[in-house]
């Protein structure tokens, strides 16, 4: 994409220099004047696509007063990963565009996720770069995004500038009933394989997540008992699962040391070395001060993976007294994945041949099972 400026010449020049020093600050780019080459900028900034540089730090450099809206000179776009009330250089002398930086993201839309609306994907935007804007500055993108779809979800902060802010929680209007849901953001990758919601239908936020960012098992708060429950939403796998896999999560009370054991069957495919992947994760809800370990059995290969061989997992810490474990995947180390791998091979290399045997009657113990078979039928009188 061609950058969306102002048609005048430059009068300044971003330029990469790393490790350059300010008063004890460290900074990776600097903005020099093109026609006295000083410095008169320095910033902490991260390059993506379509000459785009997301800034996380920008200080004019002693000595120097030039404003930052002569930030706006230079031919790529220069976009805060962090916007605050307070931040006036940002606010009264903006250096960026935010009408220019919504045109950014329509023509990224349409580039990678074309049959999303622009308001689900700016959202995916804001998320993956981890902004931190205030509420006006992202009401302020908003005005910018176009029509408001009809149905599907839209980040609350985008229309009400009074939206409250939890820090890891998103708040989504559902466009189509009007109705609330209250988050972790849907595109947050940085927590467990599953969503976590705290109001709202479980259902609606599943069924309005674009299909890429799925998670099929959701995490909700009960409104009218105010529990913590799990639903799961089945959905297609395109792997190929080679064995079932029994997996019991084990919890120790830390109250009365009753051990409950939960049982779950699972598919599994071996992703790479010394590693399985589930077909959906196991996912338990306990107290944060109980004692939670898992223990795997292969039925197939008669294999055990006992506690004292440990299995890692996943924690979500939902609230002050509640905690998330889930299972996604299981590690081994190479011995223990060969011989998983060898036992498999082998025990399908037996079943396809002794298969074979008992259904062809050049086999002597096909035409033994035939002739049983026979003279079991005769004994019946089945033939008169």
């Amino acid at each position: 994409m061609d950058r969306l400026c102002y048609n005048r010449r430059a009068s300044l020049k971003l330029v990469y220099e790393k490790n350059y020093d300010d008063i004890g600050i460290t900074y990776n780019y600097v903005v020099l004047c093109s026609y006295t080459k000083t410095r008169v900028f320095a910033l902490n900034a991260k390059k993506t696509k379509h000459n785009i540089y997301l800034v996380k730090d920008l200080v004019q450099i002693n000595g120097f007063n030039t404003p930052f809206s002569e930030l706006m000179t230079l031919d790529c776009m220069l976009v805060p990963l962090h916007c605050f009330e307070h931040d006036d250089y940002i606010i009264n002398e903006s250096f960026f565009s935010v009408s220019d930086f919504a045109s950014y993201l329509e023509v990224l839309r349409n580039n990678k996720y074309p049959h999303w609306n622009l308001f689900i994907f700016a959202d995916y935007y804001l998320e993956k770069y981890k902004f931190l804007w205030s509420n006006e500055m992202i009401r302020s993108l908003g005005r910018h995004l176009g029509t408001l779809p009809d149905e599907g979800l839209v980040r609350q902060s985008f229309l009400d500038t009074t939206s409250t802010r939890n820090e890891g929680t998103t708040t989504y209007i559902d466009m189509r009933f009007g109705s609330l849901i209250q988050s972790l953001n849907i595109f947050d990758k940085s927590q467990i394989f599953s969503t976590v919601m705290f109001s709202g239908d479980p259902e609606t936020l599943f069924v309005n997540t674009p299909t890429e960012f799925r998670n099929e098992t959701i995490i909700y708060m009960d409104e009218l008992t105010h529990n913590w429950n799990v639903k799961h939403f089945p959905t297609q796998q395109t792997l190929k699962w080679f064995s079932t896999i029994n997996v019991t999560m084990v919890t120790l009370s830390s109250f009365n040391g009753i051990e409950t054991r939960t049982q779950f069957n699972r598919y599994i495919t071996m992703t790479s070395s010394g590693k399985c992947g589930l077909d959906s994760p196991v996912l338990g809800i306990t107290n944060r001060e109980d004692t939670v370990f898992f223990e795997c059995e292969i039925p197939q290969l008669t294999y055990k993976i006992f506690m004292f061989q440990y299995i890692g997992y996943r924690v979500m810490v939902l609230d002050s007294d509640t905690i998330a474990c889930e299972l996604q995947s299981i590690e081994w180390d190479n011995s223990t994945y060969e011989n998983v791998l060898r036992l498999y091979f082998a025990t399908t290399h037996i079943q396809r041949r002794w298969r074979k045997c008992i259904n062809d009657p050049n086999y002597f113990v096909c035409k033994k099972r035939l002739l049983n078979e026979f003279h079991i039928l005769k004994s019946q009188d089945i033939f008169l």
